[in-house]
């Protein structure tokens, strides 16, 4: 038998015993009804639309309603709500014209309400979920700008206080007199939340759901919704449960900043004897403390309960495919109930004169967009010298080449999630929960795991 067909044999096999999820790996898009707020035709004159008469109601019409804030649940109660327009609009002769549609012929205007949708999707566990939206703020800045998102259980009465993610965005571009309608389209900023389904979190099996708040000179449009593996998003503590040996992983492609992490463990599985934490270890970038917040210090009390530590007047960059060892911190053939928290800092960064496209750190990405953008009247950020872009900016960003900011500011605690691996003649490969998996699944899972990066030209 050919190996190809073997490799077809051996898919099929498993699809059909429900373990062959190529989805697991890459991002899975769930729709979204009317992302990009098309659904519903605003009237010619006056070309925007608010959510009741007289200038027309497209609730029935949109999936997005309003407003699940007052009172809680899924209402169209608000007549003033945040209003529809289309390109005319935009592209009119008044000072405070909103952005142009960034796709198709109409976007989404703030007015201090939410909207929201529950999706058909449900959540699943050790998955992250990314909902992203697209905004733009208008010329004139003369009220509050900014744009709040949401995720939340779909079971659950709405409200910020019970929402499973929530972040307010404020560095967002802002359109700018003279720009074109082509410009503004370009001018777009992507704005995402995100949030993590621990395996056991009470969430797993219900709706999901995703809202916006948009103020009132902000403008948003084409809204997103995807699913990762949990990894593409967040640190995780990887626990060999042969040897004990625990590591801190970084699988997100990015450097994560922070300032604290904390291991429990409700059963007395962790071994504060074989911990070797940052503060032992002094690793460049993770300097030891000595007692005055200076440096990673260990938390008083840790044991086999919990391990924690802290960096007080500071934080450290947890490199994009990072792993550092915490030693042999697991009890060997101790319960299964570890939880992993870390301190991130995901707020503001500071800012660096010269970094044209916002990246926190100027180098030759800014070069390029000042080149592109010579001669136009833009908004760039950290700009010493606003207006249109002029060799002057050239001198500001040569003067700063190479700088780099850094988040500042109080630190989000985030829960990371605990995978389980075991050592020996399957080394690396994950340990599913016995409730989770058939035994025989656990036989074939191990195949396709260990034979994936060797055959993968033959089985592609």
């Amino acid at each position: 038998m050919k190996v190809t067909n073997w490799c077809k044999n051996l898919r099929m096999t498993l699809l059909a015993a429900g373990f062959w999820v190529p989805t697991a790996v890459y991002a899975q898009n769930i729709p979204l009804g009317d992302p990009s707020f098309e659904a519903y035709q605003v009237p010619a004159n006056p070309g925007y639309a608010y959510a009741a008469p007289p200038n027309g109601s497209y609730r029935p019409t949109s999936a997005w309603v309003d407003d699940l804030d007052s009172p809680p649940g899924y209402t169209q109660d608000n007549g003033v709500s945040n209003w529809l327009y289309d390109s005319a609009y935009a592209e009119g002769t008044v000072i405070t014209r909103r952005p142009a549609p960034r796709t198709g012929n109409q976007a989404m205007h703030g007015l201090f309400n939410y909207n929201a949708q529950e999706t058909t999707a449900v959540f699943e566990a050790n998955k992250s979920y990314r909902f992203s939206i697209w905004a733009q703020n208008d010329v004139l800045l003369n009220e509050t700008n900014g744009v709040f998102l949401n995720i939340f259980d779909g079971t659950v009465p709405f409200s910020d206080d019970n929402s499973l993610a929530s972040q307010l965005f404020t560095a967002i571009n802002q359109r700018s007199t003279g720009m074109t309608q082509a410009q503004s389209q370009a001018n777009w900023t992507k704005i995402t939340v995100k949030h993590g389904a621990i395996e056991g979190s009470p969430e797993i099996g219900h709706p999901i759901g995703v809202g916006f708040y948009a103020r009132k000179d902000s403008a948003v449009d084409d809204a997103s919704l995807t699913a990762v593996p949990i990894e593409n998003d967040f640190l995780f503590l990887e626990v060999n449960t042969t040897n004990g040996q625990t590591t801190l992983k970084n699988q997100t492609g990015a450097a994560v900043n922070v300032d604290y992490y904390q291991v429990t463990s409700a059963g007395s599985a962790l071994n504060a004897v074989g911990w070797s934490s940052l503060q032992d270890q002094n690793l460049a970038g993770f300097p030891a403390g000595n007692g005055t917040g200076n440096g990673w210090e260990q938390a008083g009390g840790s044991g086999a309960k919990v391990l924690s530590e802290s960096f007080l007047t500071g934080n450290s960059a947890v490199g994009g495919a990072a792993s550092i060892g915490l030693g042999a911190a697991f009890n060997v053939g101790g319960a299964h109930d570890l939880k992993f928290h870390y301190g991130a800092l995901t707020g503001p960064v500071t800012a660096v004169n010269g970094d044209y496209n916002g990246n926190s750190v100027v180098d030759a990405a800014d070069y390029t967009f000042w080149r592109d953008h010579l001669g136009q009247s833009i908004t760039m950020p950290n700009d010493t010298t606003p207006g249109t872009v002029a060799v002057e900016d050239y001198t500001v960003w040569k003067n700063n080449f190479g700088a780099a900011g850094g988040p500042t500011g109080t630190s989000t605690l985030i829960q990371g999630f605990v995978r389980y691996v075991t050592s020996g003649a399957g080394a690396g490969s994950a340990v599913p929960e016995p409730s989770s998996v058939l035994l025989v699944g656990v036989g074939l899972a191990t195949l396709v795991v260990g034979g994936r990066r060797s055959n993968r030209d033959r089985c592609s």
